[in-house]
């Protein structure tokens, strides 16, 4: 019997150890190491994909890590409970064109009798980045101990794809963000006064750069 520690009913501490354990074998970007953290009959979901077993995890990584590039992950425990952990992470990469993106996820984890994970639920959003915008800079392999984490970095937040002419109502103070795949586009903002628009990046504030808000 193969166990991977630490084990089941995880306590908070051991909950991020194992979350932490799980990216470092993912950073290594080795289909066959990988593998070997889940049962043999383990059954994921990614994505819209259904990959069952071992031999289907190994085929599923080796096809994903040809397309995404120069891939570096970070995860963060987000609830456990009993044999049960949530994730969110986030991962950059590039296609073969040096196109780069920032892959957004959730994923729920199950752990069976012989202390494998069973389950494997993961659900991802692309986000096309600059490659100016990326986060990620250590050298290929393991996240160093003292690079940011998700929360660090200010991954707390959320996209939603709006269509033209959409209302959206906010509370006061609420750091948000808006973005267009392309071109150019008109955000009205209207509001119960006194109203004040802050940046939490001040280089972003058209207002330094000679236009207007």
């Amino acid at each position: 019997m193969t166990t991977r520690h630490p084990l089941p009913p995880f306590t908070r501490e051991s909950a991020i150890q194992k979350v932490r354990l799980a990216e470092d074998i993912w950073n290594t970007r080795d289909p066959g190491k990988v593998a070997l953290a889940y049962a043999i009959d383990s059954q994921w979901r990614n994505r819209s994909e259904f990959v069952n077993g071992r031999n289907e995890i190994v085929a599923f990584l080796s096809s994903k890590w040809a397309k995404e590039l120069d891939y570096r992950l970070i995860k963060e425990l987000w609830a456990f409970t009993g044999n049960r952990i949530a994730v969110r992470f986030a991962y950059e990469w590039h296609d073969d064109s040096g196109n780069w993106h920032r892959s957004y996820g959730n994923e729920n984890w199950e752990f069976n009798d012989d202390e494998l994970m069973a389950f494997r639920f993961a659900s991802i959003n692309d986000l096309p980045i600059h490659e100016s915008d990326r986060k990620y800079h250590w050298p290929l392999g393991r996240r160093p101990e003292d690079h940011a984490g998700l929360s660090d970095l200010g991954f707390l937040i959320f996209s939603i794809r709006r269509p033209p002419g959409t209302v959206v109502v906010l509370p006061g103070n609420t750091v948000h963000f808006h973005w267009a795949r392309s071109g150019e586009y008109i955000a009205q903002v209207t509001a119960m006064g006194p109203l004040g628009i802050e940046y939490v990046n001040l280089e972003d504030d058209p207002r330094n750069k000679g236009g207007r808000i």
